[in-house]
């Protein structure tokens, strides 16, 4: 018996021998994994790379921003000056986009300081080969084709981008992401953007469409059916007044007022917005001054005429905050919106403050006071009035509520700046009727500004005095630091209910009896023993 398990042991040593064996002696290159990586460029053209880069040069703006969106800014070693433009304007220029806003702020700190290798058009040729990069992106035109095949001739990697709608900007995101080995970054930033975008399609699916006529940054120049503008308007619930046509055509005057459009939208880079925001002056007042032809057109009439950043529509990430702006524009009362003012505010130098007059709303006024770092410049302020009693859902909130409080909500305010910029110490002037004060037998000093805080997702208590009062409305002051939704509100604290109504009191003084009884129970029961 000794002996036969001797054998077998010997049998079984020597089978797990040979298979420690085996794998090393078959290792051959026929089983290793492949390192490539390919993806298809815009030109539908395989590129092949041998591994993940670790040296990459940006000559398009869009793949600079999706690259550092993606956590993998710190591969890129040189950029177009469009890109480095782009940055100047600071963090407020990617406010509000979706990603990780730390990657943004990246972003904004090392672009300007990248080498300036000119643009797809105009490219540095021989300070790009120099910097031995694994792969350069550039967009792709008929016009940079030739710098395209220059690069690959010299040996490098060319990646050519470009888009015509969201499904392209969703490629190229998962492209870029293949790429650096980012692909669930990347898979996290199409699910907020494809997010959003199906909050407001819900939205606006079933309203009726203004008429919208979009200026772009050339006098009269405007977007066709088959463009990436015309897919914004559309997501935002506006029907483009020039869908029938191709491209970016060239316009009259006379094909936009017999458009008659009920909404008109100009390019911040047009020189009527141009002028508008360097002057702090309404958009209306300076297009009529230059087209006063078009004083009959239901946007001129109703005053429905704005201005939108240009980046808001170039295809990176960005382009999804164009489509909550416009769908605010379109349809104000689906979320609430009553009453909406909006300006361009006057150049504010650093530490220096301005004072707007606001019409039409609660709000009298409000001062605008810039950090002392930095001023505020060509930015437009808009308030939108919002009732009480709608869901705050679009401004990603909840509603005013504190435990241990009865809540009395007057209204809801939300002031932004667009593009966005940073405010300090800045004040807001507000008033509330009399009769909803006495409706609800409510003090005069008892009310207050709340602002909501988006990092902890909760309502703050804001500085507020009474500055006023005559016999119809109560007049209050307000400070804040920063622009945020706000609530103008009432709290009243609950009456404590009588001690027998207070369940917790009972509950704790069933369980104190009761640990009285077992103790006592205990005690007799140890005495007789």
């Amino acid at each position: 018996m000794n002996k036969a398990m001797a054998v077998c042991g010997a049998l079984a040593l020597t089978i797990l021998l040979m298979i420690s064996v085996i794998p090393q002696a078959k290792s051959t290159p026929s089983f290793s994994t492949s390192s490539e990586i390919v993806v298809k460029d815009w030109r539908n053209k395989d590129i092949v790379l041998p591994k993940v880069p670790d040296k990459i040069i940006s000559l398009a703006t869009p793949s600079t921003i999706i690259l550092y969106a993606l956590g993998a800014g710190d591969k890129v070693i040189g950029v177009d000056k469009y890109s480095i433009d782009y940055v100047k304007a600071g963090l407020s220029a990617f406010k509000g986009s979706p990603g990780n806003q730390s990657y943004y702020e990246k972003l904004c700190e090392e672009v300007p300081n990248k080498p300036n290798l000119g643009s797809s058009w105009t490219p540095s040729i021989e300070m790009i080969v120099n910097l031995e990069p694994d792969v350069v992106f550039m967009y792709y035109y008929s016009t940079t084709e030739e710098n395209i095949r220059k690069l690959e001739d010299k040996g490098l990697i060319v990646i050519a981008i470009g888009a015509k709608n969201f499904d392209d900007i969703h490629n190229l995101i998962i492209s870029i992401g293949r790429v650096v080995d980012r692909e669930s970054e990347a898979d996290n930033l199409i699910g907020e953007i494809e997010s959003r975008l199906g909050k407001v399609s819900e939205s606006v699916k079933d309203l009726p469409r203004p008429s919208v006529y979009h200026e772009l940054t050339s006098q009269l120049a405007t977007a066709g059916g088959d463009t990436f503008t015309n897919q914004i308007i559309e997501a935002a619930g506006g029907d483009n007044v020039f869908k029938n046509l191709t491209g970016f055509p060239v316009v009259n005057k006379e094909a936009i007022i017999n458009a008659n459009p009920d909404i008109i939208i100009f390019s911040s880079t047009n020189s009527i917005a141009v002028r508008a925001l360097n002057e702090a002056r309404d958009i209306v007042d300076v297009l009529l001054e230059e087209r006063y032809e078009w004083r009959e057109t239901n946007a001129v009439k109703s005053r429905r005429v704005y201005i939108i950043p240009a980046y808001y529509e170039t295809y990176d990430q960005r382009f999804v905050i164009g489509v909550e702006l416009m769908a605010r524009w379109f349809h104000p009362t689906v979320l609430g919106i009553e009453e909406r003012f909006e300006k361009p505010l006057p150049y504010i130098g650093p530490g220096d403050n301005t004072t707007i007059d606001i019409a039409g709303l609660i709000l009298t006024h409000i001062t605008f006071t810039a950090p002392y770092d930095k001023g505020i410049n060509m930015t437009v302020m808009s308030i939108d009035q919002i009732s009480p009693d709608v869901s705050l859902a679009p401004w990603e909130a909840t509603s005013l509520n504190v435990p241990g409080f009865k809540i009395y909500t007057y209204k809801y305010l939300e002031v932004r700046l667009t593009p966005p910029a940073d405010v300090n110490e800045s004040k807001l002037h507000f008033y509330v009727e009399k009769s909803w004060l006495d409706e609800h037998e409510i003090n005069e000093t008892k009310v207050a500004l709340f602002r909501w805080d988006e990092t902890s997702q909760s309502w703050d208590k804001l500085s507020t005095k009474v500055v006023k009062v005559n016999e119809t409305h109560v007049f209050y002051e307000a400070e804040f630091l920063g622009l945020s939704l706000f609530a103008i509100a009432c709290l009243e604290a609950l009456p404590t209910p009588p001690i027998w109504e207070q369940l917790w009191i009972w509950g704790s003084a069933t369980v104190v009896m009761v640990l009285v009884a077992a103790v006592v129970l205990r005690y007799r029961i140890m005495k007789r023993s």
